[in-house]
């Protein structure tokens, strides 16, 4: 159409102005997205270590169990 026509119906978006917008907006969005979604991460990473240092625990518990048991 815009070569029949002569005219470029898409030269406003070729200047970027409205992708330049979207793309912010959907970068924000992103960004939030992100954020909101790094801190239950975060607290079940903390809840992943606690369990590792509760188990080793546990397990230096055993061994010092087992080591009075066969003396």
């Amino acid at each position: 159409m815009s070569e029949v026509l002569g005219f470029n119906f898409f030269s406003h978006y070729e200047k970027g102005k409205l992708f330049s917008k979207l793309n912010k907006k959907e970068t924000q969005a992103s960004a939030e997205e992100i954020k909101r979604l790094k801190s239950p991460l975060s607290e079940k990473n903390k809840t992943i270590e606690l369990k590792d240092k509760m188990i080793q625990n546990l397990s230096h518990t055993v061994s010092l169990l087992e080591k009075v048991q066969y003396r």
